[in-house]
């Protein structure tokens, strides 16, 4: 599996009582989709943790998100 992650922020001090802050979310990463383990009743079935049920030729799936938010935070006094 690979993954890249990047989450950079930037504040901006407006003045010593307003300030605004932008951050960001990136990552995309190459991964096979995990269905779990059987269960068997109510247990899990009995077989090795590594082993895996999926199709051997099953390629990659490749996720890709990026989130971008703000805060902006004003003290409207020292209270």
């Amino acid at each position: 599996m690979d993954r890249i992650q990047v989450n950079p922020s930037l504040t901006w001090r407006i003045s010593d009582a307003t300030e605004v802050t932008l951050e960001v979310e990136g990552f995309t990463e190459d991964r096979e989709f995990d269905y779990g383990i059987p269960v068997i009743g109510k247990r899990p079935a009995p077989i090795p943790i590594r082993r895996t049920l999926e199709d051997p030729d099953d390629p990659l799936d490749n996720v890709s998100n990026v989130y971008v938010g703000f805060n902006l935070t004003h003290r409207f006094n020292d209270d």
